[in-house]
């Protein structure tokens, strides 16, 4: 079985908004969309995942086994 390549950039999601507009940008994403940090992942179509993971993590890293660069360009550090 071959592994999926994935896409993965850090971004940075600095205020409510910011967490909001993410989360709507991933749910308008095809496939799959994972916030990834402190050897975790979660759905970032989950507004509730991402919010702990925003309060709780220093690096947040979008992971997606699409080009997801324009899609999310506002966040990407």
């Amino acid at each position: 079985m071959k592994c999926k390549e994935m896409y993965r950039y850090q971004i940075e999601l600095i205020t409510y908004q910011d967490v909001i507009d993410f989360c709507n940008a991933a749910t308008k994403f095809k496939g799959d969309v994972f916030i990834v940090g402190e050897n975790m992942k979660i759905n970032a179509k989950s507004f509730l995942g991402t919010c702990v993971a925003k309060a709780s993590w220093n690096q947040l890293y979008l992971e997606t086994e699409y080009d997801s660069y324009s899609a999310f360009q506002k966040f990407i550090k």
